[in-house]
């Protein structure tokens, strides 16, 4: 018996070569006629085995159940017998174990953003001056908040030590970067941070007023005939609505996106001479889309202002003429839900109270299969 308390191990040594020596005088002593290759065959045929009822995984006072098979009647004729009863033997003396909380203190690396954060997938903890290699599952794709599992990977004691929980399950932290996938996490700070953007947008104030222009060319009249640039109507009592959208999911362009798209609403009156609507007001609708929605090791919701209009990928605005789609014009809803539908891979899209009085709503759920079509048509 050898090891430490709890995961001994026995071992059998069979004196073999003693075994033969006796067996073959023995032989020899009751057939004296036998030569020695006739002995030597007889010896080398023997079967026979020796087996413990457990051989690993022992503690102090455990008993062991040693156990002879032979073959019986083989030298029978040759007047032997083979004779061994089971044995029990009382393990002892193995060594103590010290159990150790190997994970007490323990803090991941993480690096990447959230949804794709990452960690190493194997790690070695250092305590009491051993190491103790572990994997980490799951490592890789991770966003703040989801669990790991820090699994010790051996099954015997290190040098005497052995940790007190072979696994332990750990958050990917809250403060790390990320994009912001559920809409619950946003704050009245953040909403408030939203529709101020949105706001500016809208109206193309600085420093938005570059991106309103490259995304303000959606026409408010559905017929190109009647075209008419909205950045150069004034808007007349701008209002936001008390709802927004969100948009959770795999964008087809950007990847793993977020985007709240916030509605704003004011009458245009149109000065174009051109126009069927010359000299009117016309209400439109206006979806201020910002994205992706990233939250700051700071803590705070981060918008990056693109340098030129061939950056285009944190904000938009898409035109609408308020109607419900009778008259040739999408109805500003559901539109902007269809163009986000056409775009994904997959994601939720989430209706969310501007004024937080009530808890983000799934209006829609987008699938790998619901777009394969869509996606074959356009390439």
């Amino acid at each position: 018996m050898k090891g430490y308390n709890g995961f001994g191990t026995v071992s059998i040594d069979c004196k073999w070569d003693k075994f033969t020596i006796d067996l073959a005088k023995y032989l020899k002593q009751k057939n004296k006629d036998m030569s020695e290759s006739e002995v030597q065959s007889l010896v080398d045929r023997t079967d026979w085995d020796i087996s413990a009822s457990k051989e690993k995984g022992l503690s102090n006072g455990d008993v062991v159940k040693v156990k002879y098979d032979f073959d019986k009647n083989y030298l029978k004729e040759y007047g032997i017998v083979f004779k061994g009863a089971t044995q029990k033997i009382n393990v002892k003396n193995l060594k103590k174990v010290k159990k150790v909380d190997i994970f007490d203190g323990l803090e991941l690396k993480y690096s990447g953003e959230g949804p794709t954060i990452q960690t190493n997938d194997y790690i070695t903890i250092k305590k009491n001056g051993q190491k103790f290699e572990c994997s980490v599952t799951p490592s890789s794709d991770l966003q703040v908040g989801d669990e790991v599992t820090v699994k010790y990977e051996g099954d015997k004691p290190v040098k005497g030590i052995y940790p007190k929980s072979k696994t332990v399950k750990l958050k990917v932290p809250k403060d790390l970067p990320h994009i912001i996938t559920d809409p619950s996490e946003l704050t009245k700070e953040d909403i408030d941070k939203i529709k101020e953007v949105a706001n500016k947008i809208f109206k193309y104030q600085a420093p938005y007023t570059d991106i309103f222009e490259a995304w303000g060319d959606k026409s408010l009249i559905f017929n190109e005939d009647d075209r008419e640039e909205a950045y150069n109507s004034k808007l007349i009592s701008p209002s936001i609505s008390d709802d927004m959208f969100f948009f959770a999911g795999d964008d087809i362009y950007k990847g793993t996106f977020s985007a709240a798209a916030v509605k704003c609403s004011a009458n245009v009156k149109i000065g174009d001479e051109e126009s069927s609507f010359y000299n009117k007001q016309v209400k439109c609708v206006v979806y201020c889309v910002i994205g992706p929605i990233k939250r700051d090791k700071d803590g705070k919701i981060k918008f990056e202002v693109p340098n030129d209009e061939n950056d285009m990928d944190m904000y938009g605005s898409e035109f609408y003429r308020d109607g419900d789609g009778s008259d040739g014009n999408a109805n500003a809803n559901e539109a902007i839900k269809s163009n986000w539908s056409e775009d994904a891979n997959s994601g939720t899209i989430y209706k969310v109270s501007v004024s937080g009085k009530s808890k983000p709503e799934v209006v829609e759920q987008i699938s790998d299969d619901e777009t394969y079509d869509t996606d074959e048509e356009e390439y």
